[in-house]
């Protein structure tokens, strides 16, 4: 309250005064909840649209608090589409010039010379399956004047991320010893270039395969996967449809029937039953070439094709046709992109021929003859 300078009381308060004192008192309790309900509406993102947001900008803009402040930086940072930050950044030069410091909400702009050493994504490459069901996955940053970063990974399709390393090569070695090195598939691994985005997915995807069935991660996945970063992009199906159609297959039937050649191939060395999973039957047919008796009206022969019989049931049984039908759409990716487009097709038919539905295990080309070479792998080793 002001005093009267001659007489030294306070000097009353004109009307206009106490008015101008209660408007702004009412202005800063209606502030107030304004931007309490604006703090109840960020904490679930998710529900609101882009208008809204649009609108909440506006309004907070035009409050000159620190709470203002505060919940446009929550908007800054959890709001990544730039139309959205657009309108922030807006709202922040408002409060600026009234005096509220908003430098600490925005992200620091760096130099132009750590711009030109950010690393940048480079290529990724993706090899085939072993026998296993465990393939290799290289992901690579390249670094202006220092050279390549280079992760590798070791996907499994039933363990999810089994290995994870980490290292730093020139450009030029990189390009010898992957570039030009691994599309010689003769040596049994292939590598071919896939998209960032499928990279990011079938990490991810393996990822859910640790957390479901417990296996630990590698102690680096988790920082070399923040640089690899999040996917955005779902696929619903393997690259392989994007060249090939499921219908044309299904049109040239052919092409199952010549689908136990793939085991032919270099890539497909590997592709055998361990032999814990195999003895069993293995041991069984060998009882029977040693007895030449005649057990329960069957003769050794057809004790041997039960045997036989029973081992691709158990082994590609619905879980395992599952398995196979993806490993098999994998695998025909890798041919296409190697210019092998006939194999593509061979290995793309014997993978749908594990749909429900369709060729039974016992009549797959594919599964009869990788159990026959188990089991005389067993037989072998036995």
């Amino acid at each position: 309250m002001k005093r009267d300078r001659r007489r030294g009381k306070p000097k009353k308060k004109d009307k206009g005064e106490k008015i101008r004192e209660q408007g702004y008192s009412f202005a800063q309790e209606e502030a107030q909840k304004v931007i309490q309900e604006i703090r109840e509406k960020l904490s679930s993102p998710q529900d609101l649209d882009k208008e809204i947001l649009f609108e909440t900008i506006d309004i907070l803009s035009s409050y000159k608090s620190e709470e203002s402040a505060d919940l446009l930086g929550k908007i800054y940072q959890d709001f990544r589409e730039k139309g959205i930050q657009k309108r922030v950044k807006r709202a922040f030069y408002k409060l600026n010039l009234a005096g509220i410091g908003t430098k600490k909400y925005e992200p620091e702009v760096p130099s132009p010379l750590e711009q030109a050493r950010t690393p940048k994504f480079y290529k990724t490459f993706l090899s085939n399956f072993d026998g296993s069901g465990s393939r290799l996955l290289i992901y690579t940053q390249e670094i202006p004047y220092e050279g390549i970063k280079l992760f590798q990974f070791i996907l499994n399709d039933l363990e999810g991320v089994k290995e994870c390393e980490e290292t730093s090569i020139s450009k030029s070695r990189f390009k010898k010893d992957i570039v030009e090195k691994f599309p010689d598939n003769n040596k049994g691994t292939t590598l071919v270039e896939i998209t960032e985005e499928y990279c990011q997915f079938l990490l991810e995807e393996a990822k859910e395969k640790n957390l479901k069935g417990s296996f630990i991660l590698p102690e680096k996945f988790e920082s070399a996967k923040e640089l690899v970063g999040e996917a955005k992009t779902s696929f619903n199906q393997p690259l392989i449809y994007d060249f090939i159609s499921p219908f044309e297959m299904k049109l040239r039937s052919e092409l199952l029937g010549r689908s136990d050649q793939l085991l032919d191939e270099p890539e497909f060395k590997g592709w055998f039953f361990e032999l814990k999973e195999i003895e069993h039957f293995a041991s069984k047919i060998v009882e029977s070439e040693k007895s030449k008796l005649i057990v329960g009206l069957k003769t050794p022969q057809e004790r041997q094709k039960e045997a036989e019989k029973e081992a691709i049931e158990v082994l590609f049984n619905d879980q395992r046709r599952a398995i196979f039908k993806r490993r098999l759409e994998e695998m025909s990716y890798i041919f296409f992109k190697t210019e092998r487009e006939e194999l593509a097709r061979i290995a793309l038919a014997a993978a749908l021929g594990f749909e429900k539905g369709g060729s039974p295990s016992t009549a797959h080309p594919f599964a009869l003859r990788m159990v026959r070479q188990s089991l005389k792998r067993a037989h072998g080793s036995s």
